[in-house]
């Protein structure tokens, strides 16, 4: 015996030496009738065996595929899960909008960019039926740090940790800047902030760092620090009695010297009060929605707005 003829519907497809065979390019809700004849070593072929195949109905794209990674441990390589819906038979990698490569294995060898430089991969589930499944993407090189989280925030103090860029390459540091004050460089992904003097909303912007010091595009995070300001005032009411509207709330725990209420009509124009104690009435335009906005201030600074609404009559 010297291999096995197979044939699809009388057609000879091809020569094989094993006892098994993959069949591709199947259409979709057709039956096939496949055969396959042994052929000896003076040339003479067998009766054949047969055996008759219906395809599925035509179905839908595959699902994308799940949970794509990168591993830089050894030759760079992408590594994903199959699709949770529909079978693959194959994966389509681009590099840049640009077929970098096609895999039937859940993996692929890939190149990483120089430094200072980014390359997008992307990669999409292929079905017997010629249909893509959508893409899903990573990013290697020169990128934004990923994941911003804010931990341990004290009165004057909170730690900021970060992940490092998917596929980085000649990273060196990342530049921090709190608000408006003067940029900084760690070389580690976290740092505390401390000396914090005032209550209120902050914003930092991280950026990475490369050994050309060039900066890659900002990753920012706003968070609240309350410090001794007070909390935000809580169980906001209004009752609607003649043609006033009286708005009232709880006051915080906190001391508190002030307050400022905004209210918002639908066209976008504010309305500011600044009432002592936690009652106000106003005339409002009747029939109309507003959102009321409620913050309490101390010596220390405001607190987080109370956010709600109000209709009038």
């Amino acid at each position: 015996m010297t291999g096995y003829q197979v044939y699809r519907d009388g057609t000879s497809l091809r020569m094989v030496d094993s006892t098994t065979y993959d069949a591709y390019w199947l259409s979709p809700g057709r039956t096939y009738l496949f055969e396959v004849r042994t052929k000896d070593n003076e040339g003479y072929f067998s009766e054949p065996a047969r055996l008759q195949v219906t395809t599925p109905e035509a179905s839908t794209p595959p699902g994308p595929v799940r949970n794509l990674r990168l591993s830089t441990t050894g030759s760079p390589t992408l590594a994903w899960a199959p699709p949770e819906t529909g079978a693959a038979i194959q994966y389509i990698v681009s590099k840049d909008d640009r077929q970098w490569a096609a895999t039937v294995l859940p993996l692929c060898l890939i190149e990483l960019p120089a430094a200072g430089e980014a390359y997008l991969y992307e990669v999409r589930a292929r079905n017997m039926t010629d249909q893509f499944s959508e893409p899903v993407a990573i990013r290697t090189g020169f990128a934004p740090p990923h994941v911003l989280n804010v931990r341990d925030v004290t009165k004057t103090s909170f730690r900021l940790a970060w992940d490092t860029p998917p596929g980085a390459v000649g990273i060196t540091g990342y530049q921090l800047t709190l608000d408006d004050a003067v940029p900084f460089c760690v070389s580690e992904t976290q740092h505390i902030f401390s000396g914090l003097t005032r209550a209120g909303n902050y914003t930092v912007t991280v950026k990475t760092q490369i050994e050309s010091g060039e900066l890659s595009e900002p990753t920012s995070i706003d968070l609240y620090i309350q410090g001794d300001a007070p909390s935000a005032p809580q169980n906001f009411r209004y009752t609607q009695p003649a043609d006033e509207t009286i708005l009232e709330w709880d006051a915080p725990r906190e001391p508190v010297t002030g307050y400022q209420v905004t209210l918002v009509n639908p066209q976008g124009k504010e309305f500011n009060y600044r009432p002592s104690a936690t009652t106000m009435r106003e005339r409002l335009t009747s029939r109309t929605r507003y959102e009321v906005r409620i913050v309490a201030s101390n010596n220390a600074g405001p607190s987080r707005p109370l956010i709600t609404d109000l209709t009038t009559k």
